[in-house]
């Protein structure tokens, strides 16, 4: 008699939460944005979910937002909002997708203030306050049918399903927005939420969010963590103990801060530089970012109109000139750039990058092939890493007005910055 083997039962298929994503964190915080898509009919039960995990948001709260639309508050710590307000609008004709995003206490201040000035609604306000720190071009595109994107062009998959059905502006370190860390090596590490990124590099949870909230560096077991924000999204790198080494010889014959130092050995690691291109076959981007890269590497610094006082004292004389007026800023507590990555002084971006999205619920994001600024899942990832290699934080107001101020004290004339 023969036994009849029963088929194993197959694992249910995590569901997909987004299948067209868009990168637009390199624009001006709060406005630095991932816009995430989906053209499905929308799985109400794991968007709350994740939405929910992902802010902070309670379950039935956030399932609500989504049958309904309207706003969360998030509760005060004694007399203080701690964290501004979650949103969903719902467009009752249901000619735009749902849309959800977050506003940080300060948007969620000036939408309290709009909506008492203009005897608006806190959902009308919100919604105004939100949409005009959006990039140009995303808001641009938003007065678009599908954000403009041409479905000829779209995987048969995406386009297949019609129109978005919802959108998520989404700037957070979530369980389901996975991150990528380069490595020693120059491999890619994908990592999800903190506990995971802390149990990947052998450190605690608290030292993983000060370090990704903050930037800077920190030594593991001889080797290094460096990580640099950019509008509130931190890239990540490890150096291995080589690496930091000559990382520190740099800093200290050239006087370099250590991550501009850590940024050229990066750039100049041959294994690195080549993990990079044999991971998505990115060559020519590769090499064009390289091109303008090495030229990023220095901090922001004034330009100088040649005046009389110029040409009398020369170029060396005033390139000691701008150091001095910067460390006079520094002193002072004006720190070269902006955000909470503002400690590192002079920093370029290193090492690895987030940029965008690399996977949602399971890594089941499909990469979508659309118009401006469209990203796929993995392709647009490395993208992202390599723009937060390379570009090189804006200076703050701050920073800028007290070093043009020593300047012109001193008799040069600053006409701008590079």
């Amino acid at each position: 008699m023969f036994k009849i083997k029963k088929r194993a039962a197959s694992q249910a298929k995590q569901p997909t939460l987004y299948n067209i994503i868009e990168d637009y964190t390199e624009s001006d915080a709060p406005g630095n944005v991932a816009v995430c898509a989906m053209t499905e009919p929308e799985d109400l039960t794991a968007h709350a979910r994740v939405l929910s995990e992902s802010y902070e948001v309670p379950l039935d709260v956030m399932t609500r937002l989504l049958h309904e639309g309207g706003l969360y508050l998030y509760p005060q710590a004694g007399p203080l909002v701690t964290r501004g307000l979650f949103a969903c609008k719902i467009d009752p004709s249901g000619q735009e997708p749902k849309q959800t995003w977050v506003l940080d206490v300060v948007q969620y201040a000036e939408a309290e203030q709009l909506a008492r000035s203009y005897g608006l609604t806190l959902e009308e306000a919100a919604a105004r306050v939100f949409y005009r720190t959006l990039a140009p071009e995303l808001r641009a595109r938003l007065q678009k049918k599908n954000l403009g994107l041409e479905y000829a062009k779209l995987d048969r998959a995406i386009a297949r399903h019609g129109d978005i059905e919802y959108i998520d502006f989404r700037k957070d370190w979530s369980p389901h927005f996975k991150r990528l860390c380069i490595m020693p090596n120059g491999e890619l590490v994908e990592t999800s939420g903190l506990e995971e990124f802390a149990s990947l590099h052998g450190i605690t949870v608290a030292q993983a969010r000060t370090l990704i909230e903050q930037g800077g560096t920190l030594e593991v077991n001889g080797e290094v963590l460096a990580c640099q924000v950019v509008n509130g999204q931190p890239s990540v790198a490890r150096f291995n103990w080589q690496q930091y080494m000559k990382a520190k010889e740099i800093a200290a014959s050239r006087g370099a801060h250590i991550m501009d130092a850590l940024s050229e050995v990066g750039l100049s690691d041959p294994a690195l530089m080549q993990a990079l291109k044999r991971r998505e076959q990115l060559l020519p981007a590769l090499v064009l970012l390289l091109a303008f890269g090495m030229a990023a590497c220095s901090a922001p610094k004034p330009i100088l109109y040649p005046n009389a006082h110029y040409q009398t004292v020369g170029k060396e004389t005033a390139e000691r000139d701008i150091v001095e007026c910067g460390e006079m800023a520094e002193a002072a507590g004006a720190t070269p750039e902006k955000g909470k990555g503002a400690q590192v002084a002079g920093s370029t971006a290193v090492g690895a990058g987030i940029g965008a999205a690399s996977g949602a619920v399971g890594g089941a994001v499909v990469g979508a092939a659309g118009s401006g600024s469209a990203i796929g899942a993995a392709g647009g990832a490395t993208a992202g890493l390599l723009r937060g290699l390379f570009r090189r934080p804006k200076p703050s107001e701050a920073y800028t007005g007290f070093v043009n101020r020593c300047l012109t004290e001193r008799g040069y004339d600053p006409v701008g910055w590079k």
